[in-house]
């Protein structure tokens, strides 16, 4: 995830520099489609005010402000399931025993919540025939729970944070879909304004006159004609 925010930033450090360089090779006034995609989709509106300037970034701005809702909404769902696993530990470690070294794996601790203690568990997965996921008795696995209240307490708050955990990703998710269609629409913003700069520039169609003459059907007269084509 560091790596990944390093090179967006490179990116965005280096979009300026490329923008520039493809405004000097491109007629002017006219701008890139790929420079305008590329923008948004590192950061969302850039590629809108580099696009059609100010009136590109009034709708630009609105996908930016998303980002940044989103982006918020994102950190604070992984805070608060983060927050969330650290407490539902350290409760089972109070009132279930669990040892300082017991194990980290999802598993462990969603089978600690089903069961109230090591025992019952391994006699659930023999009855099965998955001995592969017992634990040993008496080993850092081992924990037996101060009632069951406290079991089914741990259980929840355990559920809550690992549902919020989950829904972080749709809402990653959702920036990434902001990103791309702000990619798409300053891509579209570039293409639109370099259609009216060409509409802008192409010269009025000149007219052509065409005289002709022809006699008349009973040959008493001339006919004259104009044609005019643009």
């Amino acid at each position: 995830m560091t790596a990944l925010r390093a090179a967006a930033v490179s990116l965005v450090l280096l979009l300026p520099t490329a923008a520039r360089s493809q405004e000097m090779q491109a007629p002017s006034g006219r701008r890139k489609p790929a420079v305008a995609f590329l923008s948004s989709l590192v950061v969302p509106g850039t590629g809108e005010a580099y696009a059609a300037g100010r009136s590109g970034f009034s709708s630009g701005r609105y996908l930016l402000g998303a980002d940044a809702i989103l982006l918020s909404i994102y950190g604070g769902m992984r805070g608060y399931g983060a927050w969330g696993r650290t407490a539902y530990r350290q409760y089972a470690a109070e009132h279930a025993g669990l040892a300082p070294n017991a194990p980290t794996d999802a598993g462990y601790y969603a089978a600690i919540g089903f069961y109230d203690d090591l025992a019952t568990y391994n006699d659930v997965q023999l009855r099965n025939r998955d001995r592969i996921a017992t634990y040993v008795p008496g080993s850092a696995a081992s924990w037996s729970w101060d009632e069951t209240d406290s079991r089914l307490h741990y259980q929840a708050v355990r559920s809550r944070s690992e549902t919020v955990r989950d829904r972080a990703q749709l809402a990653l998710l959702a920036v990434g879909i902001n990103h791309l269609f702000s990619g798409i629409n300053a891509a579209r913003l570039a293409r639109q304004h370099n259609r009216s700069l060409s509409a802008a520039s192409t010269p009025p169609a000149e007219p052509h006159f065409t005289l002709g003459a022809a006699p008349t059907p009973d040959w008493s007269g001339l006919q004259l004609g104009l044609t005019v084509r643009y």
